[in-house]
């Protein structure tokens, strides 16, 4: 069932809601198109995930609680930020890693955005808001997923754009969340209101010229992202995933209706029962 996440404060006088910064691929740029039809193809093919109640992004932060009036004031301390910031902002797009974790993971290279993070968490303190940082160090494509899946899903996102990519600064308040069970049954996803969306200083999307074959890593273990997604394995299939013959299916998704391969080829790629 969906449920509002509003509540009011201890003094009764503001509603206090749930925020979250992120990073979003730039609307309309090669690094958004790519990344859309391959969660279509994976929507399609191989069923959802709670990935996928959220719009594709990278954490900045971690949710957190804010009134309206206090929110506005962590919007305008990003743009002051950004406004006076020399440090580099670039977010280059590096590669695929499933992990033994059952999460499928792009990782990204964005060491500016986590040091903005930081300060702004130190600066919204005064504010009365606890912010909390995150590392920048991901794109989450696929959660709780089977070894085929996480091969199969990786696969897909092989021509995802490499190298620097456009991304915007996006602040927004929590709605209204959703569930998996909503999302397979109606498509119902977490509901979102964004306060602010700031392209960042620089971010051209260089790298999306000229499109890369995703490097697939299953070896890396390297810490670059928390260790309960990222413990990384080496795999090595025998065949191609059965997905593959239809690579050029862009259909779009029909949300709780059995495709071709949970039909036919339930036996290899089966969910995990959580």
């Amino acid at each position: 069932m969906l449920q509002f996440r509003n509540l009011d404060n201890m003094e009764g006088t503001s509603m206090v809601s749930e925020y979250l910064c992120t990073l979003e691929p730039r609307g309309g740029s090669q690094l958004a198109r790519t990344l859309a039809m391959c969660r279509t193809r994976c929507r399609t093919h191989l069923d959802v995930d709670e990935t996928m109640l959220y719009p594709l992004h990278i954490s900045v932060t971690g949710f957190f609680s804010a009134t309206e009036e206090q929110a506005n004031g962590v919007c305008s301390v990003i743009q002051r930020l950004l406004a006076a910031w020399t440090h580099s902002l670039d977010v280059e797009v590096q590669r695929v890693v499933p992990t033994d974790t059952g999460y499928v993971l792009l990782d990204v290279t964005a060491a500016g955005i986590a040091e903005l993070a930081t300060t702004l968490a130190d600066q919204a303190r005064p504010l009365g808001v606890q912010v909390r940082p995150k590392a920048v160090r991901h794109l989450s494509l696929a959660s709780r997923r089977v070894r085929e899946e996480q091969v199969a899903i990786a696969e897909i996102h092989e021509d995802v754009p490499l190298g620097l990519c456009a991304f915007d600064l996006v602040v927004s308040q929590l709605l209204r969340r959703s569930d998996i069970d909503s999302l397979r049954a109606t498509g119902q996803v977490h509901v979102f209101r964004e306060l602010v969306r700031l392209p960042l200083p620089g971010s051209n999307g260089v790298g999306e010229a000229a499109p890369s074959r995703m490097c697939i890593g299953f070896e890396v273990q390297d810490a670059v992202t928390p260790m309960r997604k990222r413990r990384a394995y080496y795999s090595e299939t025998d065949e191609a995933p059965p997905w593959r013959w239809d690579l050029a299916d862009t259909t779009p998704i029909k949300v709780g209706v059995p495709s071709t391969l949970q039909a036919g080829d339930s036996a290899k790629v089966q969910r995990r029962n959580v």
